[in-house]
């Protein structure tokens, strides 16, 4: 595999969110080269130490910057691949079991068709998530575009959450009639108003408009009493005893809902993957399901990848979770995770006195001891913060440090030396990050076009990603890696006769999922 890889713009967008307005105009990059040498990744002058270490441990730092995945990227695709194969497949005792372990990778939202982006229409969209209920009057304006009339939120306070099954219905379809009220809305009309509602939280899908509550946690005592309940009876009858010609339309995750409001506006994008990169990784994708009809799915990403190799720091970091080896992918890609992993390497190579040896040790270690104190920002800004600077002196070094705690003071004494090395670790961690990504990527659009080939439909050589999420649209370099690596992982081995894929990651709406909610509903009602 060659090692250089180029950011064409005919491959991908390589436009850059800059989150630091003070950082000035910085050149596009392309995709970072990988050197098959792990020590070669690490500045020249590191010290013997570090060297001597990295030797004795070559393993865990190669899969610690996603080497082994790589190198051997076509048998992880495969494996990507097939896992999503047998998990569409699975037998119906499978998915009983999966639904109650709460790992429900695969769940279908029901036969739809695609948008066009000619629907029309005024639609409530209802987000009900960990903590906060949030409602949208959307008016979807038929030419691909829409206008959020009104958007009100509200905490879900604990006391709500301790309330009964009937006295909780009640204060959500409460909360969703005044906002109709505020907006103007007649909700006791003859006809019904239609709602879209993304509940995110584990549910038995039935149909596009119905579900079955299987779980929530975050506090949700009310939970013990609405286990089984079916989600659109269940707010019919709170909207009915509060005299409101509210129904359920459509019931989404909200990756699903994101793949659906970007289909709307743009209508004729060969769009049949929705990523979602932030705190976690999911994505949701689009198969055949008849003539004009797809089916949607929610792939719940996170779950697979539990054949992907891991450094002995991604095993301590995952040996405290609450449920370890639960989503791999998550844990290894997601930026929730980014910044631990990289504060317990630094641990151990300060432990092993490669690193800050000139450093007050009992005050950095202290820096060190707290659990997620580094965050994925703090990764993100530390490479921007470098890639701004053409020429770097011993005050950049405290500027950088400064980015990692904020704490300067306890990384006093540190070299020029200690920073570059800090460095090479935060871009391994992005650097696995994006390829990890990339190859899920690459994976689901190989398993689309297998999917396609057995409905004897075809896809085309363009693939464009509905991409969203805080690492996606906002760490430096991210997007545009990512489109060139999934690029380069789905092209190895395809004749000239068969084509090059070339992939597109283009940044999804913020208000993705309101939208969709609300384009599901106007398309169930056609």
């Amino acid at each position: 595999m060659g090692h250089d890889i180029t950011c064409s713009p005919e491959s991908t967008d390589c436009s850059r969110v800059t989150p630091d307005s003070s950082i000035e105009h910085i050149e596009p990059i392309s995709a970072p080269r990988i050197s098959k040498g792990v020590s070669d990744l690490f500045p020249a002058t590191s010290s013997p130490k570090l060297l001597d270490y990295i030797s004795h441990n070559t393993t865990d730092f190669a899969n610690l910057a996603g080497h082994k995945v790589y190198y051997n990227n076509a048998h992880y695709k495969s494996l990507f691949v097939r896992e999503l194969s047998d998990t569409l497949a699975r037998p119906p005792h499978i998915v009983s079991k999966q639904i109650m372990d709460g790992s429900f990778p695969m769940v279908t939202s029901g036969s739809i068709s695609m948008p066009t982006g000619t629907e029309k229409g005024r639609f409530i969209s209802v987000e009900i998530g960990g903590s906060t209920i949030r409602v949208s009057i959307i008016a979807l304006d038929g030419n691909a575009s829409f206008q959020v009339i009104n958007h009100g939120e509200s905490i879900i306070t604990q006391e709500v959450k301790d309330r009964s099954g009937e006295a909780f219905f009640e204060y959500l379809a409460s909360f969703i009639i005044n906002q109709c009220i505020l907006a103007g809305v007649n909700y006791k009309g003859s006809g019904h108003l239609r709602m879209g509602l993304t509940w995110s939280f584990p549910i038995q899908q039935i149909s596009l408009s119905q579900g079955n509550i299987l779980a929530m946690g975050k506090g949700y005592n009310v939970c013990k009493d609405i286990q089984g309940w079916e989600l659109n009876n269940t707010f019919s009858t709170a909207f009915r005893n509060l005299g409101a010609h509210i129904e359920i339309g459509a019931i989404l995750n909200d990756t699903v809902s994101s793949l659906l409001a970007y289909k709307y506006n743009c209508p004729s994008a060969n769009t049949t993957i929705s990523y979602v990169l932030g705190t976690g990784v999911n994505a949701a994708i689009i198969l055949p399901s008849g003539d004009n009809t797809y089916t949607l799915y929610n792939t719940e990403l996170s779950f697979f990848g539990a054949q992907l190799p891991t450094s002995k720091w991604d095993k301590i970091v995952d040996s405290l979770n609450e449920k370890p080896g639960f989503q791999p992918l998550e844990f290894l890609a997601g930026g929730r995770y980014l910044g631990e992993i990289l504060r317990v390497v630094l641990q151990d190579l300060v432990h092993q006195g490669c690193l800050f040896s000139n450093v007050n040790q009992g005050a950095l270690k202290a820096a060190l001891q707290r659990p997620f104190s580094i965050s994925t920002k703090a990764l993100n800004d530390m490479e921007l913060f470098r890639a701004s600077k053409e020429d770097w002196n011993a005050n950049d070094d405290s500027e950088f440090l400064h980015l990692l705690f904020g704490d300067v003071g306890a990384f006093t004494g540190a070299s020029t030396n200690d920073v570059d090395v800090v460095h090479t670790l935060v871009k391994m961690l992005s650097l696995r990050s994006q390829i990890l990504c990339a190859l899920s990527i690459a994976s689901l659009s190989e398993f689309i076009s297998s999917e396609y080939s057995n409905t004897g439909k075809t896809t085309t050589l363009e693939v464009e990603v509905a991409g969203s999420g805080s690492v996606i649209q906002h760490y430096h370099g991210f997007k545009c890696s990512l489109g060139e690596y999934a690029h380069e992982f789905s092209n190895e081995g395809r004749s000239t006769k068969q084509g090059h894929l070339r992939y597109s990651i283009n940044n999804s709406s913020d208000t993705g999922a309101i939208v969709g909610n609300a384009v599901a509903c106007c398309l169930s009602s056609a």
